[in-house]
């Protein structure tokens, strides 16, 4: 190894340019070859592995190199190929993943850091340290990256390897389509395509199978030959395996009987961070206030974050403006309506006011004569009045009284002690505030 690309390695260790993990997944397989003028030449373990580092990593090592020797250098990569025809080899298919569903484009945080700990762990010792692993976790909330990123890693790591990824819908077709073909040589291929010629099953949404048993029953025999044959299966799901509904127990028994994991929503400082991160990668600048200020208001996934970046990083381009409050708080209302309060409906009145008055709603509803209960009853009757299209008489059986009468004896009976009742007027503004926190919380 030269001087130069040693000198290279420790600027790398030394700079932070790239992740420890980024380092030791695709730097330290590669080995040194030759250097030709400003030419240099590295060995990759494979086609794929030579092929990300040139998309992914290769500008890095471009810049690190010139910060470390103060010259510009090119660098080539070339990878084993089978010359000996010979001996027999198996040809080994890639698996149909994202390029940005790595392990390096994963944010971790307290949401999902036991997730993120148990995928890198099978990835690096598959059916060795947690064999099923099964991934629960809603929309949008990155089990699919992390299953993919499974993928990835042992793609470039283990090339012998063969890959499946497959969602759970496109497992179900392509079992009916060999079902239906009644050509048992299709039925067998689609077999041994997850079974004998599979090192490696990644399936996503395996909830997909949930009341489909002739498709449960295959996965079922196609889990157990893998399972004892010392193959790693991973598996995520929108639900834990205990949740999920027209399943059978013995198949349920299967998903849940090794290791467990589930991503939960990601908290304020994770929203935060993958929102930085994903900005810089999409090289939009991003201040710390603005991400802030967009975390607070998109609390339910991943992909409506990325949703708000890209939306944002349009409408700055078009007005040659960096991202603002302002601007993202139109971003937020074109698409989740943020800002908008909900209509008053009579319910939340109802439950306002019984706060207000220490009742449960249900207590204002009926013809109970006790004294708290009518003027909470009234106060409730007159708001829904003010701030509904409700009638009289659709209040009247709203609230389980006679008459309509009585909700118009009880609007003109609040509306003239507003006006001379302090107490009435201090009640009115308590439940008005009631209300709108009802409205902020919807």
């Amino acid at each position: 190894m030269t001087n130069a690309w040693q000198n290279l390695l420790e600027h790398l260790g030394r700079s932070g340019s790239i992740s420890p993990q980024t380092h030791e997944t695709w730097i330290a397989p590669l080995r040194f070859l030759h250097q030709d003028g400003s030419k240099i030449h590295l060995l990759a373990p494979d086609a794929y592995f030579a092929e990300w580092i040139k998309d992914h990593i290769s500008d890095v090592l471009v810049r690190a190199y010139e910060d470390a020797t103060g010259e510009r250098a090119s660098f080539h990569f070339s990878y084993p190929t089978a010359l000996d025809d010979s001996k027999e080899s198996r040809a080994v298919p890639k698996p149909d993943l994202n390029p940005n569903f790595t392990f390096e484009r994963f944010v971790p945080g307290d949401a999902n850091q036991e997730a993120y700990t148990a995928a890198r762990s099978v990835a690096k010792k598959p059916a060795k340290s947690f064999n099923p692993l099964y991934i629960a976790g809603g929309v949008g909330l990155g089990k699919t990256h992390l299953v993919q990123a499974i993928g990835h890693l042992l793609v470039a790591t283990n090339p012998s390897l063969v890959v499946r990824y497959v969602s759970g819908e496109r497992y179900v077709n392509s079992l009916i389509t060999a079902l239906r073909s009644r050509d048992n040589s299709k039925i067998d291929a689609f077999r041994n395509q997850f079974r004998s010629d599979c090192d490696i099953l990644l399936i996503d949404d395996i909830h997909f199978i949930s009341g489909k048993n002739r498709s449960q029953d295959e996965f079922f025999h196609t889990f157990n030959d893998l399972y004892h044959t010392g193959k790693q299966i991973v598996m995520c799901g929108n639900q834990l395996p205990a949740d999920i509904p027209d399943l059978t127990e013995k198949l349920r028994s299967r998903l849940q009987w090794n290791l467990v994991v589930e991503i939960k929503p990601p908290e304020l400082p994770l929203r935060i961070a993958i929102l930085k991160d994903k900005a810089e990668r999409m090289g939009m600048n991003l201040s710390d206030e603005v991400a802030h200020h967009v975390a607070e208001h998109v609390d339910t996934n991943v992909r409506n974050l990325e949703s708000v970046l890209a939306n944002l990083q349009f409408r700055c381009s078009m007005l040659s403006s960096e991202a603002t409050i302002p601007i993202a708080d139109k971003v937020l209302k074109e698409l989740f309506k943020v800002g908008e309060k909900p209509p008053v409906t009579a319910e939340m009145i109802l439950s306002a006011v019984a706060r207000q008055a220490g009742m449960q709603p249900r207590q204002l509803k009926g013809t109970s004569r006790d004294r708290g209960t009518v003027a909470a009853r009234q106060m409730a009757m007159f708001l829904c009045r003010r701030h509904t299209s409700m009638s009289a008489p659709t209040l009247a059986s709203f609230f389980g009284i006679g008459s309509h009468a009585t909700v118009l004896n009880a609007v003109k009976k609040i509306t003239q002690e507003l006006a001379v009742n302090a107490n009435t007027k201090k009640q009115f503004e308590s439940v008005s505030q009631a209300i709108e926190q009802l409205r902020r919380e919807i």
